[in-house]
């Protein structure tokens, strides 16, 4: 046998060796759910009438204290940072009908098609930060209309019978971690001490270019992007969250409020695709005969470019927070 192919099957039985034993391994998965309980007490404390469910888009707009004050309702934000609707299911499930004190409304704050798009926002960053912490140890219903509906049965398949593969976000960050924390040890200052502060200082939202967050996340968010058959209302809303959130508000009493918010590129003169326009209309009849009220500030000329700070951020807390008051006033 030459020495080049030696190599080879020297090569090939490592890689093998090394796959199969990928299959023996079970990644030390982050736990889940960890953020369920203390939400639960944060309502618990509070014990709103009215829950507002949403993004930093919706922390950016409304105030909660100015909110209660206009309505007379106790108001509680419960939000993530690019939380999306499989987000907002487990807030629902897991969190608002899993707490003792049931709020009278809730308010969710969503923008164009996202409700009924299971599998945005899903993965990376996302599910580490807000997927996982607030999942119980089986959800069925997340993994069928979110991660399936995106994988297919081929790469979901391999994902269940693969830990290490299914895992491979979590690992990543670990490893990241791991690399983080060993070189800030060398950082001088209280706060090497603690690697996640500094890291959460430096490279936080607010220390970043502004205009370069707002155009990342305009680019992340936008429709022409997305599969073509994605604002083909009938095809998705059967296999969305939105049913069962629903669901879960009729079931705990809950009056149901969805708002949708108005984009920058409205607020910039830009125009509505016809595609969407029925995908609306179709939401809109949808919701009307689930008894769920639905608000829709897309074209109100009240809010205007000036008004936007990163992305669709709406920053002017004292210009929305009366008008969704205003808005939400008759369902009080």
């Amino acid at each position: 046998m030459t020495t080049s192919k030696r190599r080879t099957n020297v090569a090939v039985i490592v890689f093998v060796a090394i796959l199969g034993g990928s299959f023996l391994i079970g990644p030390r998965e982050e736990p889940k759910g960890t953020e369920i309980q203390p939400e639960i007490e944060k309502i618990e404390k509070a014990h709103p009438d009215l829950i507002c469910v949403g993004s930093s888009y919706l922390a950016a707009a409304v105030s909660p204290q100015e909110l209660s004050r206009l309505t007379g309702l106790r108001v509680y934000l419960l939000w993530r940072p690019g939380a999306q609707s499989a987000c907002y299911y487990l807030f629902m499930k897991n969190v608002i009908g899993a707490a003792p004190h049931n709020p009278r409304f809730v308010l969710i704050y969503f923008q164009d098609n996202f409700l009924t798009l299971p599998t945005y926002a899903i993965d990376g960053n996302n599910r580490a930060s807000k997927i996982i912490p607030f999942s119980q140890p089986a959800e069925q219903l997340l993994e069928k209309l979110a991660y399936r509906e995106k994988r297919g049965l081929l790469l979901y398949g391999l994902e269940r019978l693969w830990p290490a593969f299914r895992l491979r976000e979590e690992v990543r960050s670990n490893v990241q971690r791991q690399v983080e924390t060993f070189f800030l040890r060398f950082l001088s200052g209280p706060e090497s001490r603690t690697p996640t502060k500094v890291l959460n200082h430096v490279f936080s939202e607010n220390a970043l270019n502004q205009k370069l967050v707002g155009e990342r996340q305009l680019m992340e968010e936008d429709l022409s992007i997305q599969s073509r058959d994605s604002l083909q209302f009938s095809k998705w809303i059967d296999r969305s969250f939105l049913p069962p959130i629903i669901q879960i508000a009729r079931e705990k009493g809950i009056r149901l409020i969805l708002v949708r918010m108005k984009r920058r590129r409205e607020a910039m003169g830009g125009t509505e695709s016809e595609s969407l326009l029925a995908y609306v209309n179709d939401l809109r009849e949808y919701l009307a005969r689930e008894q769920v009220t639905f608000i829709d500030f897309s074209h109100d000329p009240r809010i205007r470019i000036e008004h936007y700070g990163g992305g669709d951020h709406i920053s002017s807390e004292s210009l929305f927070t009366p008008m969704l008051a205003e808005a939400i006033r008759p369902d009080l």
